[in-house]
């Protein structure tokens, strides 16, 4: 069973059961584009990323910003940071994320998948571009 932690912030813990990324998106997000940004609390280059992120105004506001963590973050620390970020967080199994991995080809922490409105993925990739690809990247899928 998910559990919704925070009213504000979207926090969702899958952790305890099968998730699948194409499913959810579907599920609850139809007609959104999205940025879907896998990060872990361990991870240097994603907290840095996270920071430069909200600092800019440029990002469009109809997108939708998904966060997804697994369970190598500790729960407690997940929940800070998760809390700083904000967006919509979901954590998982660290089956899933290797499987979300896998399937989407990517292999590091962060990595980005950009999801036109139609849920077509327009660009995916590891490491954090910089915020003028960022940017940009956000603008063709808005």
């Amino acid at each position: 069973m998910t559990e919704r932690l925070d009213r504000d912030i979207n926090r969702i813990d899958f952790s305890a059961q099968e998730f699948s990324l194409r499913q959810f998106i579907d599920e609850h997000y139809q007609g959104k584009p999205m940025i879907v940004d896998l990060w872990n609390t361990w991870c240097g280059p994603c907290l840095s990323a996270h920071k430069e992120i909200e600092h800019s105004s440029e990002i469009p506001d109809n997108i939708v910003m998904l966060y997804i963590s697994d369970t190598s973050s500790p729960i407690d620390q997940w929940h800070s940071l998760s809390h700083q970020i904000g967006g919509e967080q979901v954590r998982i199994s660290s089956k899933d994320m290797q499987t979300i991995g896998e399937l989407y080809g990517l292999n590091g922490f962060p990595s980005y998948i950009f999801i036109n409105s139609r849920h077509d993925i327009i660009h995916k990739q590891v490491g954090f571009p910089g915020l003028h690809e960022y940017i940009r990247l956000a603008e063709l899928i808005k």
